[in-house]
């Protein structure tokens, strides 16, 4: 299986990981500093939660090995925001009393953007490691900053993909109703547009939704010959794999959602030959600094690290 990943051209990532070591002698500490982390603990998305929220832990385990922040333990509390804007409000108003002065958070942009205004309110400060949606930060809300690129550099990079492949009639699935799905392939069709490629069909899909033959079957008649899926990677799996059974053998090309092994396990040998953008590559190459926060994380967690775990690391840094 050859799955083809590219780096978010014109975003600048820089992330310093270094790898967490026991100091010889454990500092004393008479008080300590809540770092709240809301991520989607239960659900699909569970898993890269997870793997932020362990991301968030090496740091703390670092700064607190050097004597903490300004002389005070970081205690890491995990808030399931389940993947939900409407929890996330919930999340974001216990975070805001429990009185943490920062939140790593949230993994979805819907979440994020919902909770944003209540963080604002309460004094925390807000740092996505994952949400990506344009309008997050022309809120014009200063408290909340993210690690990652935005959709405006990411939506013309899987533009540039589909071109270069040698598209000319290429077609987007995505799900609505998802503030992610929704930003990024609105900014994929413009930047088609802007490259005078037509999008043939742009069909959508509402949440909750498990089988997507009629949307296939419209873009099946449409002769699409590059197929752009805009979704989390549980659905997007499933997408692929249909769209192969209905003899859609076009290319399909993704986002940074798609560049996790759940993707890839799932899809089988439908996601064969696909191009998908990373908003951190090195840690799917295995390439560069972030193979010392792999062997970290194995160690201390017993499994590998998701492909957000430096975005959460980096944030809590």
């Amino acid at each position: 299986m050859k799955v083809r990943l590219g780096p978010i051209l014109g975003a600048v990532f820089a992330l310093v990981v270094a790898a967490c070591s026991a100091a010889q002698t454990a500092p004393s500490f008479d008080e300590s500093v809540e770092l709240a982390v809301a991520v989607p603990m239960t659900g699909q998305l569970a898993d890269f939660g997870a793997t932020i929220a362990d991301g968030v832990r090496l740091a703390a385990a670092e700064r607190n090995a050097a004597g903490g922040l300004f002389g005070r333990e970081v205690v890491v509390r995990v808030y399931n925001d389940k993947a939900s804007a409407e929890t996330a409000v919930e999340v974001a108003d216990e975070i805001v009393a429990s009185g943490a002065p920062a939140v790593i958070g949230h993994f979805n942009s819907g979440a994020s953007i919902a909770a944003a205004p209540i963080y604002a309110e309460g004094g925390v400060l807000e740092i996505t490691p994952t949400s990506t949606n344009v309008s997050l930060t022309a809120m014009g809300i200063d408290t909340i900053f993210r690690v990652s690129a935005n959709d405006a550099a990411q939506g013309p990079a899987i533009a540039r993909e589909v071109v270069a492949g040698g598209s000319t009639r290429p077609a987007i699935i995505s799900a609505s109703g998802n503030s992610y799905t929704e930003g990024l392939a609105a900014s994929v069709a413009a930047s088609l547009a802007g490259d005078g490629v037509s999008v043939v069909a742009d069909v959508t899909f509402p949440p909750g939704q498990r089988d997507w033959v009629a949307q296939l079957d419209s873009i099946k008649a449409s002769n699409a010959d590059a197929l752009v899926i805009i979704a989390e990677a549980p659905q997007a799996a499933q997408i692929a794999i249909q769209a192969r059974e209905l003899g859609i053998d076009a290319p399909i090309y993704g986002g940074d959602s798609l560049a996790k092994h759940e993707f890839v396990l799932a899809a089988g040998n439908a996601a064969d030959g696909a191009t998908i953008t990373s908003l951190l590559p090195n840690l799917v190459t295995g390439r560069g600094a972030d193979t010392e926060l792999v062997d970290e994380y194995r160690k201390t967690f017993g499994r590998n690290p998701g492909i957000d775990t430096p975005a959460g690391q980096a944030a809590a840094q």
